[in-house]
């Protein structure tokens, strides 16, 4: 999914966290083209991204005020934002001993919409920085010296200022002897939704123990028979109903049903995988072997793919291919 072209930048501000305090920059950073670029293509790979967890803010959040006060002139007063919102991570992680860290705040347009975009990122090399008191001049490198496009940035927020839609990608931490949320419970105060992805693997885990509770554990016809069903249905619909999947895949009574319990027990709803990565998981359907040799069979490549099952109990399986190629 390309859409790099769609995606304007209009300021990029850097602010460097540590235990000794925070450093703000006194003003936004001028980007030569090889710099706008290399945002531009952060930006490509958090957007539409099925890791990412959908969230609303809180009636009580401190961000979601703010950014309703100032809706009108968050342009302008951008870095009032940045420093705002840096200080209060620093307050978060000062106060329970987290890691350092530099954010990168990033208002663009996308889709004619106006968004911001927190990447929270410990990039080597990204800058050079002159000290003023409490203030700080950042210069970006030149982009030979940054980090490949391919390293995926572990934990960014991005914020749609039409909607006041967030979305979340984060790690947890230990706070209190407790595995914690940080970037959602305490410095967005947002309610959360499981990501596309999380959906996903959720649904196919109920598919998967429900068909050995009513079919075959090692059925490879009934497994490529449930990968073929979903991605038909993906195909007609471009989403995923799970009630409407547990029809579709369970006929008898007493199954279909249990299985529905079980979605409405997990609250899944509608997933719209929007990536050809989650997209692989319906297309491919992946077999291991008790000695952990994995197979990997696209569902156009299925006629090639044949399993025998040997009275002693052991399995054959027969590839039919023109070419070998050793990865």
């Amino acid at each position: 999914m390309q859409f790099i072209d769609e995606i304007i930048i209009k300021k990029v501000v850097v602010n460097i966290i540590n235990r000794e305090g925070v450093l703000l920059s006194r003003e936004k950073i001028q980007l030569d083209l090889e710099q706008v670029n290399f945002f531009k293509k952060q930006l490509e790979k958090i957007l539409k991204n099925d890791t990412f967890k959908k969230c609303r803010f809180k009636q009580k959040s401190k961000m979601k005020k703010y950014l309703e006060d100032n809706y009108k002139n968050l342009f302008d007063n951008f870095i009032d934002f940045t420093t705002r919102t840096s200080e209060q991570l620093y307050d978060i992680i000062s106060n329970h001993n987290l890691k350092n860290c530099d954010l990168i705040f990033i208002y663009f347009i996308f889709e004619k919409k106006g968004y911001i975009a927190i990447l929270k990122i410990n990039y080597k090399n990204l800058y050079t920085k002159k000290i003023y008191e409490d203030m700080v001049d950042i210069h970006l490198q030149q982009v030979s010296v940054y980090p490949s496009f391919n390293q995926n940035i572990k934990e960014a927020i991005y914020i749609d200022l039409t909607t006041m839609d967030v979305r979340v990608r984060e790690e947890k931490v230990e706070i209190n002897g407790k595995k914690t949320n940080y970037l959602t419970s305490m410095l967005l105060e947002v309610e959360t939704r499981k990501s596309e992805k999380e959906k996903l693997n959720d649904l196919e885990r109920i598919i998967e123990k429900q068909n050995h509770k009513y079919y075959s554990m090692d059925d490879y016809e009934r497994g490529m028979e449930v990968k073929e069903k979903l991605y038909e249905l993906y195909s007609e619909q471009k989403k995923l109903e799970p009630e409407q999947v547990a029809d579709l895949l369970f006929t008898v009574g007493e199954a279909r049903e249990e299985v529905k319990e079980i979605i409405r027990k997990h609250q899944l709803d509608t997933i719209v995988p929007e990536q050809e990565k989650t997209l692989q998981k319906i297309r491919n359907h992946k077999i291991v072997t008790d000695d952990r040799i994995e197979v990997i069979v696209p569902l156009e490549s299925k006629d090639n793919f044949k399993i025998n099952y040997h009275e002693d109990g052991t399995i054959s399986i027969i590839i039919k291919a023109k070419h070998l190629h050793i990865k």
